[in-house]
């Protein structure tokens, strides 16, 4: 969540907010920073949305077996 509140705040991405995850995350955290209104519930939102979409997804793959 530090990294995404930082990069919406106009941080430079491994020069001023480091951390040793690839760079996506860092985007999504700063989107669902920004769907949240700089709140964790953004970054939840897109986590539960991610296990909705996963959860489809295993089910569609396993129904045809």
């Amino acid at each position: 969540m530090y990294s995404g509140h930082r990069l919406l705040n106009g941080a430079h991405l491994y020069d001023q907010v480091w951390d040793n995850k690839p760079p996506l995350i860092h985007f999504i955290n700063a989107l669902g920073m920004f769907l949240g209104d700089q709140t964790p519930w953004g970054i939840w939102f897109l986590d539960f949305l991610s296990l909705i979409i996963g959860i489809f997804i295993a089910y569609r793959l396993l129904s045809g077996l």
